[in-house]
């Protein structure tokens, strides 16, 4: 679980620097469309992709399945990270020619990308604050958290809520944190997650997550 709240793009990107991968298969001979695993469509594409760099393999898979190049979010980070291409402008294509099947989209969490706090260290003694902006592709339900997740004890630790869930329009909005938790008490010097949730209604179960490192030192 603590894959998906600390942002399941920004998680798989994390783990594709630690761990590169070298070759990349996926079988498309059978897919799924709609809302998979459970309740997808089968789909007989008869189409296996393989190549060296996964990012190209993935978006040439979304042109088999005629999906926009700049829906997937972690293939965006994974482009900025010079992990793989932007597009499939590049890409060069082997073996047989492919028929795209335009695949019936899941329902989807609203697309919401990184949160970045500046500065991304405050100082406690010295009164500092951060401000945390976030970007959101459409006006959707937010919230808004200071948290804490590490890796040594994994599991989130609520902290402070800046906001609950309320409509924020695109494109996004700024929030401050002063390095308070919720009874006004200054936290303990560490590394922290401003951790933001979008969702289309605030009672949908469709939630993304993205967060953003925090450090306070005393």
């Amino acid at each position: 679980m603590t894959l998906h709240e600390r942002g399941i793009d920004l998680s798989i990107m994390d783990l594709n620097l630690v761990r590169p991968i070298g070759f990349a298969v996926i079988d498309g001979v059978w897919g799924m469309e709609g809302q998979g695993p459970l309740h997808g469509t089968p789909v007989a594409t008869n189409v296996v992709l393989a190549g060296l760099n996964p990012v190209a393999v993935d978006r040439v898979a979304l042109n088999v399945m005629e999906i926009p190049q700049n829906a997937v979010t972690y293939l965006n980070y994974a482009a900025q990270a010079g992990l793989g291409p932007p597009n499939t402008r590049k890409v060069t294509l082997l073996g047989n020619t492919y028929i795209p099947h335009r695949f019936v989209r899941a329902k989807t969490a609203p697309v919401l990308l990184q949160p970045v706090a500046a500065p991304g260290t405050i100082s406690i003694s010295a009164g500092q604050s951060t401000s945390i902006a976030y970007q959101i592709k459409t006006s959707c339900y937010t919230s808004a958290q200071i948290v804490q997740d590490t890796d040594v004890t994994p599991g989130v630790v609520p902290v402070r809520t800046l906001h609950d869930f309320v409509k924020v329009a695109a494109p996004g909005e700024t929030v401050t944190w002063n390095g308070l938790d919720d009874s006004g008490a200054p936290v303990e010097p560490g590394i922290y997650l401003a951790r933001i949730q979008a969702a289309p209604s605030h009672t949908s179960q469709l939630i993304d997550y993205a967060v953003g490192r925090i450090t306070v030192t005393s």
